[in-house]
């Protein structure tokens, strides 16, 4: 091999190192938005770019926001590129709950499949009650656990810094 070979492959594991090792170097500054809950490890961590639900106050009033946080600074967060809000009037943050709004779909459709089912086989079958109380009582057994899951679908986590409170980590 030639030292001009040599030079073009050592510049090329180089180039292939630093791309390798950029995007971690990038990732490390990133900033973050955390509501944790005070003397636990429980915390959940919002970074530029996640979507986020929350109430603040302003003017007295109390507002109910959710969009994408544009930029995250030492006193405030910044949703949708126009929203400045300060970290101390942050009264609520709120999290889905994906499970419960997977429960809460899939006892709506499974209540409502399972009967239209069992109606059209009554139907088919000429069945003397069509729908009989068994196939009520699945029904809106399903149903209720649908619903009892909807409620159960939106997490609030009160910032008042005795059950949670809000911060920024700024990586830099």
């Amino acid at each position: 091999m030639t030292n001009n070979v040599k030079l073009r492959l050592t510049g090329f594991y180089i180039l292939i190192l630093s791309s390798l090792l950029l995007p971690q170097y990038i990732n490390a500054q990133t900033s973050y938005f955390i509501v944790e809950k005070p003397g636990t490890v429980k915390n959940h961590k919002y970074t530029t770019g996640d979507q986020i639900s929350l109430s603040f106050e302003m003017n007295g009033n109390e507002i109910t926001a959710e969009g994408r946080i544009y930029s995250i600074r030492d006193s405030a967060i910044y949703l949708n590129k126009i929203t400045k809000i300060p970290l101390t009037s942050i009264r609520a943050v709120y999290q889905e709950r994906r499970m419960m709004m997977l429960l809460s779909n899939l006892g709506w459709m499974g209540g409502a499949g399972y009967f239209a089912l069992d109606g059209i086989n009554g139907l088919l079958t000429k069945r003397a009650p069509v729908i009989p109380a068994r196939t009520l009582y699945i029904t809106g057994g399903l149903l209720a656990t649908s619903l009892g899951a909807s409620f159960l679908t939106v997490k609030t986590l009160k910032t008042d810094d005795k059950k949670w409170r809000v911060k920024t980590l700024i990586m830099e």
